[in-house]
């Protein structure tokens, strides 16, 4: 079970709750860090189905009464963001899910962050009678990232996808790519925008490799999907909640304490740093845990 960004509390930027040994559970969690990576290639690619119609600021009558176009206002800031983090302080920006069956997809282009804050996204002429995710996918890992060291990939949607099997099945291609060193880091991000979007989809995804043994060259778990709400989140440091790993060391020390104040079990002893994905064990039943830092900060974070 994965604690829901609204209830996640600073600097943590994920929690999840696995069943452990008899009695007690097993929690993972990472802490908001941007990684500091040279050469990195991102791209935003936004739904232009005609579901998202209304969130570009409607068509036909509807624009008539100047609806205020949503996608241009998320997409301007999080480009802006993502160009910023770029290597070459760029972020490649495309339109899915368009055409017949929602399967074209239309390049928008790279633009720089000053490009990004007056960038125009209106909608496109073939908005979409689907929202087929793989092609937007394979437009980028097959496209420009294919031979990318470092890639990380934020789509936003507002809908159900309709290739889920499809894109499953590429995410394991990717997985075994990236375990054999065939490819490089990948990262894959979905953005829900509004209530209509299907979150257990987003979740079927970002649990896929759970648990897969699959390591990359460095031994690290190759984990490919994350997912967050736009509504939920409470900065854009969220994209990058699962892009650390273990051995980024981001506190010199740290207490982990139950809600009985009691010091919890974890395989790496957190005096000797806390790493940017920590793991432990609960008693069953636990309401929060503790984190204290050397300079006494302490940080509760519930699990209810």
């Amino acid at each position: 079970m994965q604690i829901s960004d609204d209830k996640v509390v600073e600097p943590f930027g994920e929690i999840n709750i696995f069943p452990g040994k008899p009695g007690f559970n097993r929690i993972r969690g990472t802490v908001l860090c941007p990684p500091s990576v040279e050469n990195a290639s991102v791209a935003l690619a936004i739904d232009a189905s005609r579901s998202m119609v209304d969130n570009f600021g409607g068509s036909g009558l509807s624009r008539i009464f100047k609806k205020e176009n949503q996608v241009e206002l998320v997409a301007r800031v999080m480009a802006n963001y993502l160009a910023n983090f770029a290597g070459d302080g760029k972020v490649s920006l495309s339109y899915w899910a368009c055409g017949v069956g929602g399967s074209e997809v239309v390049d928008l282009g790279r633009i720089d962050a000053n490009q990004a804050d007056t960038k125009s996204f209106a909608p496109p002429n073939n908005m979409g009678t689907g929202t087929r995710l793989a092609p937007a996918v394979k437009h980028l890992t097959e496209g420009s990232f294919k031979k990318a060291k470092w890639s990380l990939s934020v789509f936003v949607t507002d809908g159900v996808i309709d290739d889920l099997e499809d894109i499953k099945a590429y995410t394991w291609d990717i997985a075994r790519q990236i375990s054999k060193g065939e490819r490089g880091f990948t990262k894959l991000v979905l953005i829900g925008l509004g209530a209509s979007c299907d979150e257990g989809q987003m979740e079927i995804l970002d649990d896929l490799l759970d648990d897969s043994g699959l390591l990359d060259p460095t031994g690290n778990e190759i984990d490919i999907w994350d997912h967050s709400m736009a509504a939920d989140m409470k900065s854009l440091d969220a994209i990058f909640k699962e892009v650390v790993t273990k051995d980024m060391i981001i506190a010199p020390s740290a207490i982990l304490t139950d809600d009985r104040g009691v010091p919890v079990k974890s395989d790496i002893p957190f005096s000797d740093g806390l790493p940017a994905i920590f793991e432990f064990e609960l008693p069953s039943g636990s309401k929060s845990f503790t984190l204290e830092l050397p300079d006494g900060q302490k940080i509760v974070q519930p699990l209810a």
